[in-house]
């Protein structure tokens, strides 16, 4: 037989022990291992294993793990990040915090598009609103309509 197939058929043992295929490929494995000498060892195998595993005794686990573990479960349950997310999922929270964010959204966007608004909407605007401390200190900058003048400030720079 070829590897591969004994490969694809060795995956599928347990689910065949477990009777869990479906019924053709429980027959593909079936007529497989009737001619697969090497199959049919690791299917014994998985049949002795299996029923080594099922004599062991059943453990139960000591009442120190059990409390351990039950206090684990209640600390994970009531911690306060997972108190606000649970709150924050529940659906009336849900729509009243869109509602609100919504409503903050249109009140920001009417108040900054309004006419008259001292919102800065031109690039240039803001690329200077961004460098307004480099003009604190020059009081020479008063009057802006002088910088108008080119002439002006070349005469300046002759004098200097």
């Amino acid at each position: 037989m070829s590897a591969k197939k004994c490969e694809k058929i060795q995956s599928e043992l347990v689910a065949y022990l477990d009777d869990e295929l479906e019924e053709t490929q429980r027959k593909l494995v079936e007529s497989h291992l009737s001619e697969c000498d090497s199959c049919s060892m690791a299917l014994a195998q998985l049949k002795q294993t299996m029923m080594q595993v099922s004599a062991l005794p059943a453990t139960a686990p000591s009442d120190e793990f059990l409390l351990r573990f039950e206090k684990r479960l209640e600390k994970e349950k009531t911690t306060p990040l997972r108190a606000l997310v649970a709150w924050l999922a529940r659906p009336r929270v849900l729509v009243g915090t869109a509602v609100a964010t919504t409503f903050l959204l249109l009140i920001f966007l009417v108040l900054a598009i309004r006419p008259g608004s001292t919102a800065v909407t031109n690039t240039s605007e803001m690329a200077v609103a961004g460098h307004l401390d480099l003009f604190s200190d020059y009081e020479a900058i008063k009057n802006l309509d002088i910088l108008e003048d080119m002439e002006f400030i070349e005469a300046l720079d002759e004098d200097a």
